[in-house]
């Protein structure tokens, strides 16, 4: 996960990996919204 900002910045567009979204989706699941630096723009989300 620590190159998806990286890609972000370079393809200038949103970069989804499956273990991210996993992550996302647990942390939504048990109630955790808060916002995760360097793991995307999906993390940052809330």
């Amino acid at each position: 996960m620590e190159v998806i900002p990286y890609l972000e910045m370079q393809l200038k567009k949103p970069v989804v990996t499956s273990n991210q979204a996993s992550l996302w989706y647990a942390l939504r699941k048990i109630g955790n919204k808060e916002s995760r630096d360097n793991c995307g723009l999906l993390l940052r989300t809330q």
